[in-house]
Order: structure tokens, then C-alpha cells, then sequence
């Protein structure tokens, strides 16, 4: 069951929500690992053991470690911001573990409208410390295969706001796509990063060079 969409007011879709091939996303994903090195497949593993274990500490530090990866030319002018993230981030995992370990082990693929209260308190208390898109990137390290990744120019693509509602719609729409896409395309690599992988290479790259 699909979450019904939200009302995106004037936001103006420019990218074909489209369902993509096994073939696509595995040739999308080598150009892409060519070219955007970064430390995913060490973070999904390090995120896994302090979930399995239910270690915070380790937890805040795999977390705001993938962050500073990800974005590292916004924390290199905002050091201070980058040495206080795990810490701003430790109690939010601390008291939102449990849900956080049951939420790893989901699929998109099992969206319901029932889970639309706890996606969007989640959003809002990451948002805080995050800012919108990096939220999106710390949910997505926690629950790799249930929460996909955005950035400013792909939540525009995908015609929503860049707000939790707009987030809550672009997971909806996102489920649409996958729905029918084998999980375990590439090894420690699930659907949702590696058509994050071809929204940035669609959208962003292309944007950053026109």
C-alpha cells in the first residue's frame, strides 16, 4: 500500500519517475563508482554492527562519519559543525534506537500509511541537527533499504517540496519505481543507493555541468 501523496502546490516535476531496469541501475552504478568515490559500502557495515549490538556511541559516530564523507566540501569551511555532529547526534540515536533497528531490516517495498507518523517525527527531530537533505542521507545509512536519498536538485526533479512532507511524497513516489527492482542487485549495495546513484548522474551531474 502506497502513502497517498501530498499536495506539492507549483513544484514542477522535470524527471521522469520512471521504472528502471536491473540493467540500468548495474551500468549506472559503474560509472558512478568511477567517478564519486565515497565510503558507503564501510558505512552500511559499520551502521550494521552498532544496530546489531544497539551501540549508540558507535552508532552516532558511523552516522556523522558518512555525513562528513558525503559532504565533505560543505564541513571543510564549518569545522566546528563537523566536530560536534556526533555528539548533537548521540542523544537522537539513543532514545530512537528501537525504532531505528526495526526500521534497518524493512524495504521500501513495505511503505504503509501506518508508518507516516514515525517517518516524519524521525525527519523532523535529524532535520534539526541535519538540514533536509542530509536527514535524507542519515535515514538512509540507518535504514538502507527503506529510506532513499535526496538532494536539493533531485527532490525538484522529483517535483516535491524539500520539507518532511515533501520527503514523505518522494518515498512514495520512489516506492513506485522500485517496487518490481530485485533487492540484491549488487552486493552491499541496496536499490535505493544505487538509484540515488543514477538520480545524481540524471540530475545533479548533468545540472553542475550545464
Amino acid at each position: 500500500m502506497r502513502l497517498k501523496p501530498e499536495n506539492t502546490g507549483a513544484a514542477r516535476v522535470r524527471f521522469s519517475t520512471k521504472h528502471l531496469s536491473v540493467e540500468e541501475l548495474r551500468s549506472t552504478h559503474e560509472k558512478y563508482i568511477q567517478t564519486v568515490p565515497n565510503s558507503y559500502v564501510t558505512a552500511v557495515r559499520h551502521v550494521d554492527a552498532a544496530l546489531a549490538s544497539r551501540n549508540a556511541d558507535v552508532l552516532a559516530s558511523a552516522v556523522s562519519d558518512w555525513l562528513r564523507d558525503l559532504n565533505r566540501q560543505y564541513f571543510r569551511f564549518r569545522p566546528d559543525e563537523a566536530k560536534t555532529l556526533t555528539g548533537r547526534l548521540l542523544p537522537i540515536v539513543q532514545k530512537n534506537i528501537a525504532e531505528l533497528v526495526t526500521l534497518h531490516g524493512r524495504s521500501i517495498k513495505t511503505l504503509a500509511p501506518s508508518d507516516k507518523r514515525e517517518i516524519l517525527r524521525l525527519f523532523n527531530v535529524l532535520r534539526a541537527e541535519c538540514g533536509p537533505v542530509g536527514t535524507g542521507k542519515a535515514l538512509h545509512i540507518l535504514a538502507p533499504s527503506f529510506f532513499p536519498l535526496w538532494d536539493d536538485k533531485i527532490a525538484a526533479g522529483y517535483g516535491v517540496t524539500r520539507d518532511h512532507e515533501g520527503y514523505l511524497q518522494f518515498m512514495s513516489l520512489v516506492t513506485q519505481q522500485v517496487q518490481h527492482v530485485p533487492e540484491d542487485i549488487i552486493e552491499g549495495v541496496s536499490i535505493l543507493k544505487l538509484l540515488d546513484e543514477y538520480n545524481y548522474l540524471q540530475i545533479s551531474a548533468k545540472d553542475a555541468c550545464a
